[in-house]
C-alpha cells in the first residue's frame, strides 16, 4: 500500500505549496485519483487485473490532458513534433499513454526488487 504514503505526501505538498500553483496541483491530484483508486483497490482485494489498472491510469492521463491542457508536444524528433504531436488530440492521447507507461514501468521495477524509489530518482535526475 505504498501509494497511500505517496497520496498523503502529495496532498501535504499541495497544502504547503504557494497559493499561485495550488489550484493546478489540486487539479493534477484529482485527475490522478482514478489511478490511485485502482492501485489501492488492487492492494486491498487482489482482484483488480493489470489491464484494469492500466485502463484507469490511461483514463487518469487522459483526464489530465483534457482538463489542464498540458500535453507532450515535443519529443525532439522533428517529423513527430511537426506532423504528429502538433495535433492536440494526438498529443493528449500520447500524454495519457506516456503517463500510464511510466507508472507501470515503475510498478514493474518495484515488483522485481522493491527498489523503485532509487530508479525513479535516477530517471527524474536525467
Amino acid at each position: 500500500m505504498a501509494e497511500t504514503g505517496l497520496f498523503a505526501g502529495f496532498w501535504a505538498g499541495v497544502i504547503a505549496a504557494p497559493h499561485s500553483i495550488r489550484n493546478e496541483l489540486v487539479v493534477m491530484g484529482a485527475c490522478g485519483l482514478l489511478a490511485f483508486a485502482a492501485g489501492l483497490a488492487e492492494d486491498l482485494t487482489k482482484k483488480i487485473s493489470g489491464t484494469m489498472r492500466m485502463l484507469m491510469t490511461l483514463l487518469a492521463g487522459l483526464a489530465f490532458g483534457l482538463v489542464t491542457g498540458n500535453t507532450i508536444t515535443h519529443v525532439e524528433i522533428s517529423f513527430v513534433d511537426l506532423y504528429v504531436l502538433s495535433h492536440p488530440w494526438i498529443a493528449i492521447l500520447f500524454t495519457a499513454f506516456a503517463m500510464a507507461g511510466i507508472a507501470h514501468s515503475v510498478n514493474i521495477i518495484d515488483g522485481f526488487n522493491g527498489l523503485s524509489s532509487g530508479g525513479v530518482i535516477i530517471m527524474l535526475s536525467a
